[in-house]
């Protein structure tokens, strides 16, 4: 049986504190006028999102312990690159159970058509995706289930509804994390993976 919802969260709200601090004290600079971003999940603390990871980096999802004899999953979402101040877009995320096959050596840009998170996720288990916008953005949550159990050839689903409030430049953070199946016990995360958006004035 999974944890309670409220410790689950707490989990992943520490390791978005701990990514966006990373950033805070990196040498990259936020785009002038840019407001500084705020987490979906509780008691963040704004920083700038780190830039995207190049594509052609795959991070070695390698499990310990009880996490060892899992299955590996693939992480899709909605390829957005640009909004409209106030016009609300659907933002899905997939996680697709992929079996125990070897390691991929280079990342695919695209996987039924939606874009890749380079970072493997851990399945055969209890997975929850969260995501961490920019001030600029309000991100809704549509899911009815944040922790779901990813089976063996199955996947998981997950929706939000993100509106833009300002021109500019926006960004959405991706972390996915595994849980025991019967334990509920934390198992991985996986980096925080950012998508920079351009913001346009409505109309424009």
């Amino acid at each position: 049986m999974f944890r309670s919802s409220h410790r689950r969260m707490t989990i992943i709200a520490a390791i978005s504190i701990g990514a966006l601090t990373t950033a805070c004290g990196s040498s990259a600079e936020p785009p002038a006028g840019a407001t500084p971003p705020v987490a979906v999940v509780p008691a963040t603390n704004p920083a700038t999102l780190p830039p995207a990871t190049p594509a052609s980096q795959l991070h070695n999802a390698k499990t310990l312990g009880s996490g060892s004899g899992l299955d590996r999953g693939i992480l899709t979402y909605t390829p957005l690159t640009t909004l409209a101040v106030n016009a609300p877009v659907d933002f899905y995320i997939t996680v697709v159970d992929v079996g125990r096959g070897p390691q991929l050596t280079s990342v695919p840009t695209k996987y039924n058509g939606q874009a890749v998170d380079p970072y493997d996720i851990p399945t055969s288990a209890g997975v929850e995706v969260q995501i961490v916008c920019s001030g600029d953005l309000r991100c809704q949550d549509q899911t009815f289930a944040d922790s779901q159990l990813v089976d063996p050839q199955q996947e998981g689903h997950w929706r939000w509804s993100v509106t833009a409030l300002n021109p500019g430049t926006a960004f959405i953070g991706i972390i996915a994390v595994t849980y025991g199946r019967a334990s509920g016990a934390f198992i991985q995360s996986t980096p925080l993976w950012s998508i920079p958006l351009k913001v346009k004035a409505a109309g424009a």
